[in-house]
């Protein structure tokens, strides 16, 4: 007979498993169509985790340990989009490789690697974003503090630490904890990255890349994902074709079944990320019937 040691051993290590958010956040992405962006969205983690504090709580200890960057989607949505690092990464370095200016590409990587994954907070001013990139001031160059092996000794990560915390403390904008910016790999000492870029290049190649948009005050920037305009623009127009189709029947109702077996013509996300987000958006609701679940549409929206 096993001994309950033994099933221990066959268990493994509970700590290593994936929490309910997680787990919701790669159901969410596996959903997705191969050819559109991993983006995950917050509200769809509702709907498959029926405890909102709870995908509150653990979606904030996944971004601080720098599983997941969660950033709010452009153009007045109020969405929160959520993607996974390794995403975060992959994409930034295509963009980069894609990128017609090669002096663009470091400034680009520096900024995704090194910098994003250990901000607390989305939003720049220019003066913040030049002291996380490591403007000499005094040069207006990016990386141009010397020490050439900062890096294999710590040094470089301590003053990257000291450079994030000075940022954050002129207004609380971008802040980050001492202790993501301490974990920041050895290696990535600024100048080795980025030196020589100016001021204007930075921006340029940020904004250019997809990585920041202009914000709405003077001279700051918001943080924001690759390819993300295609993204909300399928996501809206889906939005619009799915609603108007369920309005155009007779009862302002249709079965799930039926509805997942139409094309949509104007969203590349799928219907079932159409659905998913319609429920959460309360334009629909979902009855069980005999004949399955039925989808109707809200009473607003009719």
């Amino acid at each position: 007979m096993a001994s309950l040691a033994d099933d221990d051993d066959d268990l493994g290590d509970l700590g290593d498993l994936p929490c309910d958010t997680m787990v919701a956040i790669q159901l969410s992405l596996s959903r997705l169509p191969p050819s559109v962006p991993r983006i995950a969205l917050r509200n769809h983690i509702y709907t498959l985790v029926n405890d909102r504090t709870l995908v509150d709580r653990q979606l904030d200890a996944l971004r601080r340990k720098g599983s997941v960057h969660v950033v709010p989607l452009p153009r007045g949505t109020d969405e929160i989009a959520i993607v996974l690092a390794a995403d975060f990464l992959a994409s930034t370095r295509k963009v980069a490789r894609a990128c017609p200016r090669p002096e663009h590409g470091p400034i680009i990587l520096h900024f995704a690697q090194h910098i994003v994954p250990f901000c607390d907070d989305i939003s720049f001013t220019k003066k913040q974003l030049m002291k996380l990139m490591v403007v000499d001031p005094s040069a207006g160059r990016v990386g141009s503090d010397g020490g050439a092996g900062d890096g294999a000794d710590g040094e470089g990560r301590k003053r990257k630490a000291s450079a994030m915390a000075a940022a954050g403390s002129g207004g609380g904008s971008s802040g980050s904890s001492s202790g993501r910016a301490g974990a920041s790999p050895a290696g990535c000492e600024p100048s080795q990255l980025v030196a020589g870029a100016t001021e204007v290049q930075v921006e340029t190649a940020l904004v250019q890349a997809g990585l920041l948009v202009r914000g709405r005050l003077l001279d700051t920037f918001d943080l924001t994902l690759p390819s993300v305009g295609p993204f909300v623009n399928s996501m809206l127009k889906g939005r619009r074709e799915v609603t108007g189709i369920v309005r155009r029947t007779k009862f302002k109702e249709i079965l799930e079944s039926d509805m997942k077996r139409r094309k949509l013509k104007q969203s590349q996300l799928g219907m079932q990320f159409h659905l998913t987000d319609l429920l959460a958006q309360k334009v629909l609701a979902s009855v069980q019937t005999t004949h399955g679940a039925l989808l109707q549409l809200s009473v607003d929206q009719r």
